[in-house]
């Protein structure tokens, strides 16, 4: 009897942390491939760059900014990895406080990870970047959100960030 109810226990957690988890879809392109959870709404894009836009949705009426992921590509023509990082650097610490500035090694791929703040139109927003660079183009995934949320969305944004793979 002791027996049965364990096992209808941990039956049960197993059934609960299992529908928990999350579907993901994946947006495979010439040049790269990424996944993500199917509750971010994708819209493909093709305005100055942007290759796609993920969005969550608002959390109520009043929530006037919705976290998103995007990338944006640009031509760069022989700037090189080290150079654009620098450059990228430079410019972002203009405008925002860098919290994290680091090179890591992204499936193959050389990537830049900077994590900054800044405010805009009055909200405190804070920003993970991710820059590639593969044959004179510039890949730059960015996920970015108001800071108050940036904790709730971390999860689901990094796991977007971190399965981006060029080809």
């Amino acid at each position: 009897m002791m027996f049965k109810r364990l096992f209808l226990i941990v039956l049960v957690i197993t059934t609960l942390g299992c529908s928990q988890k999350e579907n993901f879809m994946y947006l495979e392109k010439e040049d790269f491939i990424v996944s993500y959870p199917v509750s971010l709404s994708l819209t493909e894009e093709g305005d100055e760059g942007t290759v796609f836009v993920l969005r969550t949705s608002k959390e109520d009426e009043n929530d006037s900014f919705v976290e998103n992921i995007n990338l944006v590509t640009v031509n760069i023509g022989n700037l090189n990895f080290d150079s654009l990082t620098s450059k990228a650097i430079i410019d972002i610490d203009k405008i925002a406080d860098i919290i994290e500035n680091r090179r890591i090694k992204m499936k193959g791929s050389e990537c830049l990870r900077v994590i900054f703040q800044l405010s805009e139109q009055g909200k405190r927003i804070k920003v993970i970047q991710h820059f590639y660079v593969k044959e004179e183009k510039a890949y730059v995934l960015t996920f970015t959100s108001e800071e108050r949320n940036f904790n709730k969305f971390f999860d689901k944004a990094n796991s977007v960030l971190m399965s981006f793979r060029l080809k």
